[in-house]
């Protein structure tokens, strides 16, 4: 039986190219979208973390911020207002690096 908790995975099956989704059931049961037929875990190359269910409190986010999401930060902490107009490139925010470091110390939905 698997210790993983029940719900959707990324796996990596040696038949396959890429990953695919897959789901473990709660008995312990895997699944691969497209197969028709339960799986063993052993026979997947590699299982990704699980990904969140629609009502649990977690959101997608890029690893490295996008512009739109740099601006936004630079906004937010005032750094547009303390240097005057905000011309997009936000070069001299901290908003990028406080983003990572915020990143780096999420947690991971398998962690809680």
């Amino acid at each position: 039986m698997s210790e993983r908790e029940p719900g959707f995975y990324f796996v990596q099956h040696p038949a396959h190219d890429g990953w695919l989704a897959g789901m473990l059931d709660d008995e312990g049961r895997w699944m691969v979208v497209g197969y028709g037929k339960y799986l063993s875990e052993g026979s997947f190359e590699a299982i990704g973390p699980r990904i969140p269910s629609p009502d649990e409190p977690w959101q997608c986010v890029p690893k490295e911020p996008t512009g739109d999401q740099v601006d936004a930060g630079c906004q937010a902490i005032g750094d547009c207002e303390r240097l005057g107009e905000c011309h997009g490139d936000c070069d001299c925010s901290p908003a990028p690096k406080v983003y990572r470091a915020m990143l780096a110390a999420a947690p991971k939905p398998e962690d809680v």
